[in-house]
């Protein structure tokens, strides 16, 4: 799953998946979400052409909120400005003369496999705009959210936010045993399997 690509396609034919990891990552229970829609879809299979597909999944939540989720596994020491583009692009997205104050919340997901340079080194952050001085939050309708696999070695994070802490472990794995003891034990729905062996045997959705 660390593969965009592959990220990014079973998400697509997994609803419960998508809806199941965005309650992950937006800390909420999973019943609250009402409806998670990719709204940047691709035809599975199809040749890819880097300068006009867009790998990352863009998502709206419950009618009020789009999401942007990139995978990111090799540092290329820009994380900080990137994602501060991806959001700022997906909050700028109000149609023409509507009102401002009915811009959605934005959301931006970087799930990387690294610490950026000068970050803390968590496991999971969370940052909003904030006055310097009291503390006041300027606004909620702009967010990112950094979730850093390499600290998957914190195990105290499984019993804080254990449905997080068991996606890190799916993006991690790299074999069908891991992935079949993951759901032995109950961490993931089998049915989570199921598409990616599917995804896996179509020969196109490989070849891309």
């Amino acid at each position: 799953l660390m593969n965009d690509y592959m990220f990014k396609a079973f998400l697509q034919e997994n609803g419960e998946a998508l809806k199941n990891l965005t309650a992950a990552l937006m800390q909420m229970k999973e019943a609250d979400i009402k409806s998670a829609e990719i709204t940047n879809t691709i035809v599975l299979g199809e040749a890819v052409d880097e300068k006009t597909v867009m790998l990352d999944v863009k998502l709206e939540m419950n009618d009020d909120t789009d999401i942007d989720l990139e995978m990111q596994v090799e540092n290329e020491g820009d994380w900080p400005e990137r994602s501060m583009m991806y959001l700022c692009r997906e909050y700028a997205g109000i149609k023409r003369g509507k009102p401002y104050k009915n811009a959605k919340s934005t959301v931006q997901v970087g799930i990387l496999n690294f610490t950026p340079e000068g970050f803390p080194g968590r496991f999971f952050s969370n940052y909003y705009l904030f006055e310097e001085e009291c503390g006041h939050l300027y606004s909620d309708k702009l967010n990112i959210r950094v979730l850093e696999l390499n600290h998957i070695n914190d195990r105290s994070q499984e019993d804080q936010m254990p449905e997080l802490y068991h996606w890190a472990e799916l993006f991690k794995a790299h074999t069908w045993e891991e992935v079949e003891a993951m759901v032995a034990e109950k961490k993931i729905d089998e049915g989570y399997v199921f598409t990616l062996r599917k995804l896996s045997d179509e020969e196109k959705v490989r070849q891309q």
